[in-house]
């Protein structure tokens, strides 16, 4: 039960309010986050400097007595018979939920966009909670601006959707013209238009994985889960990796164990995880070694590896799966943080490694027996 209240708001902060908070709410003025301060029905108490910059005024005097929508122009707010909070538009404003929430005892967290009298629009991801400073409920309200966020995330989204049309277009161009070459029985032009198409193909993939990587930093990726028989999947796993440049001079090898049951998981992401161990692996490795894929059955989960002969130096291994790291050079550090990221974020699983000059380097991701097996149920 929302609590109301008909008693006049306190015209400042002064009101019960102990000294000691009192000498503190300048500290929040060094924030570059909004925060508000606002009484039961609302009303702006006090509001700190990035706030005021964002309303447009000099100082929080101005903004005491308005709710949070009129201070940033909000257009429903504007057109409202009682200001923020009364039209329709209202019942779904991210903030109006979450300051209802926290008037009710909760700390509440929502999204909130504000089309403004100026035409522009504000995203903001909101945080609101209940303060009681003595006889008086209030609240505090603070609020980040995710506007540039969300506009970067859209643009990108686009550039994914239009990159993949377009790359698909030269897949489907590269194909036909290696059947046209095979039925004209030309020997020396099928292999350059088989070689586009190949070439086409793995560059989908790259930019697959990095949507997906984006996706997953945003928390908007989800798994996807079906039956995946693990002697199959390695098999295709190597199957994909054998004609990669990585791979040329090197042997790939799989391991299976008897033990090891039928999954239910996101193959498709299983295999960039896996496949990033596998790349790294033969980057790694010298001409004539031999990487090895492998599963094995464990005691409450099941284990997909790569191992390979070589070791990391000790002062690399500190910095893997962190996000800029690599060995490789500058801007190279996504590999095995975005195996990290998909394996357990998405999957569900864990992911780790171990690196000795005597047993060499195995990377691994495990996935909890909870998700294995035909009986399993999906995600709804």
């Amino acid at each position: 039960m929302v609590p109301t209240t008909t008693e006049s708001p306190p015209a400042s902060l002064d009101t019960d309010l102990p000294s000691e908070l009192r000498a503190a709410l300048p500290l929040l003025d060094v924030l570059h986050e909004f925060y508000v301060i606002a009484d039961a029905n609302r009303r702006i108490l006090f509001a700190n400097q990035a706030f005021c910059r964002a309303a447009g005024v000099a100082s929080a005097a101005e903004l005491i007595g308005h709710r949070f929508g009129e201070a940033l122009h909000c257009v429903r707010a504007a057109g409202a018979p009682d200001g923020c909070g009364s039209s329709p538009f209202c019942l779904v404003c991210g903030g109006r939920r979450s300051q209802l929430s926290a008037l009710g005892g909760e700390v509440a967290y929502d999204e909130c966009r504000i089309l403004r009298t100026d035409s522009q629009a504000v995203d903001l991801r909101i945080r609101a909670a209940p303060w009681d400073a003595g006889s008086h409920r209030l609240l505090l309200v603070s609020a980040i601006d995710t506007s540039a966020e969300n506009r970067r995330r859209a643009l990108e989204r686009l550039f994914f959707h239009d990159v993949r049309n377009t790359t698909g277009g030269i897949i489907g161009f590269s194909e036909f013209l290696a059947e046209q070459e095979a039925a004209a029985g030309d020997p020396e032009r099928k292999p350059l238009a088989d070689t586009v198409a190949r070439l086409a193909r793995r560059l989908l993939e790259e930019i697959d994985l990095q949507a997906s990587l984006a996706a997953a930093e945003a928390g908007e990726l989800r798994a996807h889960d079906q039956l995946c028989e693990p002697p199959v999947f390695l098999e295709t796993l190597r199957e994909l990796y054998r004609h990669h440049s990585v791979a040329l001079g090197r042997t790939i090898a799989v391991r299976t164990d008897p033990e090891a049951p039928t999954i239910r998981t996101d193959g498709v992401i299983l295999s960039r995880v896996v496949g990033n161990f596998l790349k790294n692996a033969l980057e790694a490795t010298r001409t004539g070694d031999t990487v090895t894929l492998g599963v094995r059955a464990l005691d409450d989960c099941i284990e997909f590896h790569v191992h390979n002969p070589g070791e990391i130096p000790p002062e690399h291994q500190l910095q893997i799966f962190q996000r800029s790291f690599s060995t490789k050079g500058p801007d190279r550090g996504l590999g095995t943080f975005g195996a990290h990221l998909l394996g357990e974020r998405v999957l569900g699983g864990e992911v780790g490694f171990s690196s000795s000059l005597t047993d060499g380097t195995i990377f691994w991701i495990r996935l909890p027996l909870a998700r294995v097996g035909p009986a399993a149920v999906p995600p709804q």
